[in-house]
């Protein structure tokens, strides 16, 4: 006998469809559990291998997660201490090294207010392990879709080694600084110093020649004018050094400073020696900077004035203009001189280094040092680009002045 199949009312499942559907749920509730528990595996391994502390709080201020690295660097242990008394309990100071952070000013304090902190840096003496150690606090407030607080996160960082490499920085370059002030101190005295028997030396040697005139051999004589020639060329290095240890001793206040004017008056200072080379001299607008103004006429001076004097055959032709960029202008000056070598680039800059003898080119080699040194104290560089016979162009920057001064 057959047996009767029943007609379920529309939209009614039979048992054996539910079956079906329940165990593909099962299945695919257990697929989740996997990966979940998969997610949850790799995030924890992550987690516990991060370098970074990491600590979660929930609302009220019960910690809920930290990672190893957490607790290496505050030093955790498994008491419950609520975040306002972190820093006593694990002795979080202030970069004095001697005030506890105050509780309300703690990271994870803040963020319980809804309010983040980026980069706070705290000295941790931990009571309990005696370690010590500079850390840097990043937090964050966990909110909801209403943004509701529901705990904080902060991220930890060990800046221990970081800060004691900036703290060897800062001593080195203190220290290289009270040794500038030295050397220029020692430099200054000593020039100033060796000036007077300088003078009577010359003096002295001037006045047997104008005594003894006709009366002293050709070798005497020439004894005599060598040593005159050299106490001039002592007392030269003597002012040249006196010279450039006033660039930073004597120098005027950095301020608003027309380029063009600084210039200008360099070009009458160097008058004689531009029209005894015939010189053609040219220039852009020049722009308003943040210099000592004798200080810049003097760069501008020194610059062209070497330029007139490591002229090739042709007359000097010198362009000198500024190019505006984001925070300062750089300048260049520009010749059609004999060139330089770019192995002596470097070397030309330096005190009393010459590339040719006094016979070729007179001077004493300090000129671009001062130049140098005019141009660091203003913050900016110095250099020169150049080849032998295709002339030189000497580039600097200078600051603008800062916004709202004339």
């Amino acid at each position: 006998m057959a047996s009767a199949s029943r007609q379920l009312p529309n939209g009614l499942k039979s048992a054996g469809d539910l079956k079906i559907e329940v165990e593909q749920g099962v299945v695919a509730l257990e697929q989740s559990r996997t990966r979940l528990r998969d997610q949850t595996r790799i995030l924890k391994s992550v987690f516990s291998s991060m370098n970074e502390g990491v600590v979660v709080v929930d609302r009220l201020g019960k910690r809920l997660l930290a990672n190893h690295a957490a607790e290496l660097m505050v030093g955790l242990d498994q008491r419950d201490v609520a975040p306002e008394k972190w820093a006593e309990v694990y002795g979080f100071f202030l970069s004095d090294q001697s005030t506890l952070c105050p509780a309300h000013e703690f990271p994870l304090v803040r963020v319980m207010r809804g309010q983040r902190v980026d980069d706070a840096e705290f000295f941790i003496r931990n009571p309990q392990s005696g370690e010590e150690r500079w850390v840097n606090f990043n937090s964050r407030p966990l909110l909801d879709d209403r943004g509701t607080v529901l705990g904080g996160i902060a991220v930890i960082r060990d800046i221990s080694e970081h800060k004691r490499a900036r703290e060897i920085v800062a001593e080195q370059q203190r220290e290289l600084e009270r040794s500038n002030r030295d050397l220029e101190q020692f430099a200054y005295a000593a020039s100033h110093d060796l000036q007077e028997p300088l003078r009577a030396v010359s003096g002295y040697c001037q006045l047997l020649q104008r005594r003894y005139k006709g009366q002293l051999d050709v070798n005497a004589q020439r004894y005599i004018a060598e040593a005159v020639n050299g106490a001039r060329r002592m007392q030269a290095l003597i002012e040249g050094l006196l010279a450039y240890s006033r660039v930073a001793r004597r120098g005027n206040p950095i301020v608003p400073t027309d380029s063009q004017t600084a210039f200008d008056q360099a070009l009458v200072n160097l008058e004689a020696a531009i029209g005894e080379c015939g010189a053609v001299i040219t220039h852009d607008r020049l722009p308003l900077v943040a210099a000592d103004s004798m200080q810049l006429m003097l760069l501008f001076q020194n610059l062209i004035g070497n330029a007139l004097k490591y002229r090739g055959a042709d007359p000097p032709r010198i362009h000198v203009k500024a190019e505006e960029r984001e925070t300062d202008w750089l300048f260049s000056v520009q010749d059609n001189g004999i060139g330089i070598d770019p192995r002596h680039h470097e070397k030309i800059f330096l005190i009393f280094q010459r590339l040719h003898t006094r016979n070729e080119y007179p001077g004493m080699g300090i000129g671009l040092a001062i130049c140098l040194k005019i141009v660091e104290r203003h913050g900016g560089h110095l250099w020169v680009e150049s080849e032998p016979g295709q002339g030189s162009t000497f580039f600097f920057n200078l600051l603008r002045p800062p916004q709202g001064e004339p």
